[in-house]
């Protein structure tokens, strides 16, 4: 996934999606980081969320709290399918 390696190493939220529609929110102190660390060995909902996504989109914000605000807002907004 190009897009998980082109991830800036700053805070902000990231959205996992399946042909339009939200699978996963989350949020990051790094996004560069955490989005990296799906690549690796993981549990069994993270091996089927990797398997499932189509799309990874996220943004990039000014500071962990205010990631922790919008994961928050968009998880009681596009209600995750995981």
């Amino acid at each position: 996934m190009a897009k998980i390696q082109a991830a800036p190493a700053r805070p902000g939220i990231y959205v996992f999606l399946k042909k339009g529609r939200v699978l996963y929110v989350g949020k990051a102190s790094n996004l560069k980081q955490r989005l990296r660390s799906y690549l690796k060995p993981a549990d069994l909902k993270t091996k089927i969320l990797r398997h499932e996504a189509t799309a990874i989109r996220y943004t990039m914000l000014d500071s962990p709290v205010e990631a922790l605000i919008e994961e928050a807002k968009l998880i009681n907004r596009l209600k995750p399918e995981l």
